[in-house]
């Protein structure tokens, strides 16, 4: 969109062609492969895991968990500044949270880990200060964060099949599989770089 664009990678698109830069054609063709990773994670299971790693996920990923950061902060001086209290309660395991969506996870036992976090970020720390207008990735981040932590076959099979149809859909939005388990390895930096994606997306629309 010329001088009204916005979108970072795509402003890095134009520039390598712009410019004629050497590497063009490989920037491209990452950029190319996240913007598609983003719209139809599914895709994925036709590439081989280098492939996956080759569209430069992980810096994707420390570059989102970064902005985060800095949304949380900018968020939550908006949020006192009219309330008295922060948005996203700070504490140290904040600070760790924060510091720790960052790090590149390759296997399911980092999966579980990331969500612990990310639940507390968005969930835990904001308490009910965001009732009736809970962005759509925290409430994904509970969704997909109560199927690890608690057992979803307790109650009526009717609301067990609900329940499981639920978090199926969830993850398969951020993955392009229905489950976590049996996922391969390759593509959890995948689930990671769409979900931190989704959510600096919420934070930047979030009216505290």
């Amino acid at each position: 969109m010329g001088q009204q664009a916005t979108d970072p990678d795509f402003l890095e698109f134009q520039r390598t062609i712009n410019a004629n830069i050497k590497d063009g054609p490989r920037i491209r063709q990452r950029i190319l492969l996240r913007k598609l990773f983003t719209e139809d994670p599914g895709f994925s299971r036709f590439l081989d895991s280098a492939m996956i790693a080759d569209a430069g996920l992980r810096g994707v990923v420390a570059s989102d968990a970064a902005k985060i950061a800095e949304l949380v902060a900018s968020k939550n001086e908006q949020y006192s500044a009219a309330n008295g209290e922060d948005l996203f309660k700070a504490t140290n395991r904040t600070t760790r949270a924060l510091r720790n969506i960052g790090q590149p996870i390759n296997d399911y036992e980092g999966y579980k880990n990331l969500m612990d976090e990310l639940y507390f970020l968005f969930h835990e720390s904001v308490a009910d200060r965001l009732e009736g207008r809970v962005p759509h990735s925290f409430r994904d981040i509970n969704t997909l964060r109560t199927d690890l932590r608690h057992d979803l076959d307790h109650g009526k099979k009717g609301k067990v099949k609900s329940k499981k149809t639920k978090t199926g859909k969830t993850f398969s939005k951020y993955a392009g599989a229905p489950s976590p388990e049996g996922l391969d390895p390759g593509r959890f930096l995948l689930v990671q770089s769409n979900l931190l994606s989704a959510i600096t997306q919420d934070l930047r629309q979030l009216v505290p």
